[in-house]
């Protein structure tokens, strides 16, 4: 376990100081996971577009969106690794109980998909962005 969490942390240390893009059209490489720069683009591109619904839309910092982007994708593996490891992964009710506690107090999931890509995270990402939280809090638990 202590392995795989030192390796998982040397990936985030090696993507925080790397604003380069290798060869291999990969944005982010965590274990067998892989975020193509293509894949960053398609997730810029559903942030920007939830956001050109909104009366009020924001200009777009691209590359903090990015940098957001590779941030949550690799939080995310590495929350399933951590969890995995411990075996205390995030249930799909605890996930879909979070869900519905944020489109409530959002007044409804297009408030929601707002308040998200405000903050540069893809609407249909919500639901990683959370099991990832869970999955931490589990950790700590």
């Amino acid at each position: 376990m202590k392995a795989k969490f030192a390796g998982a942390l040397a990936v985030v240390l090696m993507l925080a100081g790397c604003s380069a893009v290798n060869e291999s059209g990969m944005a982010a490489i965590v274990g067998e996971k892989r975020l193509s720069v293509a894949d960053v683009a398609a997730i810029a591109d559903e942030v920007q577009t939830t956001l050109a619904e909104s009366d009020q839309a924001p200009s777009i910092d691209t590359l903090l969106l990015n940098q957001t982007t590779v941030t949550l994708f690799v939080r995310y593996e590495i929350s399933k690794i951590m969890a995995t490891a411990l075996k205390v992964e995030a249930t799909k009710s605890q996930i879909d109980k979070e869900y519905a506690v944020l489109v409530q107090s959002q007044g409804g999931e297009n408030n929601l998909a707002q308040s998200a890509a405000l903050s540069n995270i893809a609407p249909s990402y919500l639901r990683k962005y959370l099991e990832s939280q869970l999955n931490f809090n589990n950790s700590i638990a």
